[in-house]
């Protein structure tokens, strides 16, 4: 094992869709899912790694709140996560933390979110920050939509029209939950 304690955990939710998470030092760097086999999130995951990490296949509560985003479960993010931000900007990451605080079943427009992060006339700005969101659906960059309420792009999938059906099915999902 590194120095940096770097472990991918991974779960198999259903037939063709696992979920991961890569944690550093236990500080979450990346997290995924919807990854059609092991193979391919741990592919997905090392990308973000210093390159020596384990593979461990069990749960953990990350990978408990993602099950919950994904099936549209009522969830509260672990009081405890501790993310890491390294390879992102300030503006990037204040951004990112606006994104975190969007509630279930809420959306936001990419202008709204530029507003709230105090960065002016930056909607292409936070388009592209979400295109580089590594921690997906935690940070739930699928609830960030055009200024007209249309669904936009989702770059989960290397296919835009599967991440666009993505993005409007986990939006119905989650607007399907109560929130109190």
């Amino acid at each position: 094992m590194s120095s940096t304690s770097e472990v991918i955990i991974v779960e198999q939710f259903a037939q063709d869709n696992w979920a991961g998470i890569l944690l550093v030092s236990q500080r979450l760097k990346a997290s995924t899912f919807l990854k059609r086999s092991k193979e391919e999130l741990v592919s997905y995951l090392s990308r973000y790694s210093s390159g020596s990490f384990i593979v461990r296949t069990s749960t953990h509560e990350l990978l408990t709140t993602i099950r919950k985003i994904v099936f549209g479960q009522k969830y509260t993010l672990p009081p405890n996560i501790e993310f890491d931000f390294s390879g992102y900007t300030p503006k990037e990451i204040r951004v990112l933390r606006v994104v975190a605080k969007i509630p279930l079943g809420h959306t936001m427009s990419y202008g709204e979110v530029a507003k709230k992060a105090g960065l002016k006339n930056a909607a292409r700005f936070v388009g592209t920050v979400m295109r580089k969101n590594r921690f997906a659906p935690i940070i739930p960059c699928h609830r960030v939509v055009r200024a007209d309420g249309k669904i936009g792009r989702y770059s989960i999938s290397l296919e835009p029209v599967e991440g666009k059906k993505i993005k409007e099915w986990l939006i119905a999902q989650e607007k399907r939950v109560k929130v109190r």
